[in-house]
């Protein structure tokens, strides 16, 4: 795939997570659309001693709100000393992210479209932070290194066709005691009310997105 095809699916793939957010009520802050005119530079937030790179999506609803980084990527990268099946971010971009939830409070997710599965695929920062990184300090595809993950770590979030466009993305819950896969972490009482059976709700939280 050429890399202005590449880039034509991403932006799309971005603008159908925004709209169809918007369909089950979340506002959206499109921190995507202050990359400027060549769309090589990365919004960032201001402070006192340092500024940082933001994520591409602010998502707010019922007086909540976390970030989201929407990723296109063609297909997974084959790890050859292993064989896993890796996704990954650039460097700096991750470390900014991880900053960047810490200075708000806020949480965040990584969704990524995989062109050549069809597949859409998210999880949550905190579950990523918690899983062991491959670490990449070449310049190929990456100009300052990147960190990947394994992609059996990220929890399945919808279908979409590189072909025709189609997306659907699961803000809907994908298993019965979820009530919307971007929800608050639940603690306490709440937590317990809601998923009587631990196993069970211990087996949602491996997929990343129950924090």
């Amino acid at each position: 795939m050429k890399l202005e095809e590449g880039l034509r699916i991403g932006r799309l793939f971005e603008s159908e997570f925004t709209r169809q957010a918007h369909i089950i009520g979340y506002y959206v802050v499109r921190h995507y659309d202050q990359l400027g005119i060549t769309g090589t530079k990365a919004p960032i937030t201001t402070g006192p001693f340092a500024g940082y790179r933001l994520p591409d999506a602010t998502l707010m609803r019922d007086g909540d709100s976390f970030w989201v980084e929407v990723k296109y990527k063609t297909e997974a990268t084959e790890y050859r000393k292993t064989g896993s099946l890796d996704h990954g971010i650039d460097t700096p971009n991750w470390q900014d992210y991880q900053k960047v939830c810490e200075i708000s409070g806020q949480r965040g997710y990584l969704v990524i479209g995989e062109g050549s599965t069809g597949e859409i695929l998210a999880a949550s920062f905190e579950h990523l932070m918690a899983t062991p990184t491959r670490l990449y300090d070449g310049d190929v595809h990456f100009k300052h290194g990147a960190v990947f993950w394994p992609r059996s770590r990220f929890q399945p979030f919808g279908h979409f066709s590189p072909q025709t466009g189609q997306m659907c993305f699961a803000f809907k819950p994908l298993r019965p005691v979820r009530r919307d896969i971007f929800a608050p972490p639940e603690k306490g009482r709440a937590a317990r009310d809601r998923h009587p059976d631990a196993s069970q709700a211990t087996a949602i939280s491996s997929g990343g997105l129950e924090m």
